[in-house]
């Protein structure tokens, strides 16, 4: 068992070696504009609880947010029903 650990904590290192940062990828529609830019719309995400900590990689897709939501609607929204996402 310790050598399966050991190896599984070698492979999460090589895959996000400085201090385990994760990988987001984020996709939008094309042309798609939000009241909030992508680093803030992460956060809300990650505070909510929609975003896997223990993941390396993260894909978060914008495209299915309702257009034209201001700045206190995007940010409900994205709390209540995060968005369409993938961890690996």
């Amino acid at each position: 068992m310790k050598s399966l650990d050991r190896r599984l904590n070698w492979l999460e290192d090589r895959l996000a070696p400085v201090a385990r940062q994760h990988i987001v990828v984020s996709l939008y529609d094309a042309g798609q504009k939000l009241a909030l830019g992508p680093d803030t719309c992460t956060r809300i995400l990650r505070e909510a609880g929609h975003i896997d900590p223990a993941s390396a990689i993260c894909l978060l897709d914008f495209g299915h947010i309702p257009h034209g939501l201001n700045t206190a609607e995007l940010e409900k929204h994205l709390r209540e029903h995060g968005v369409t996402s993938g961890s690996r």
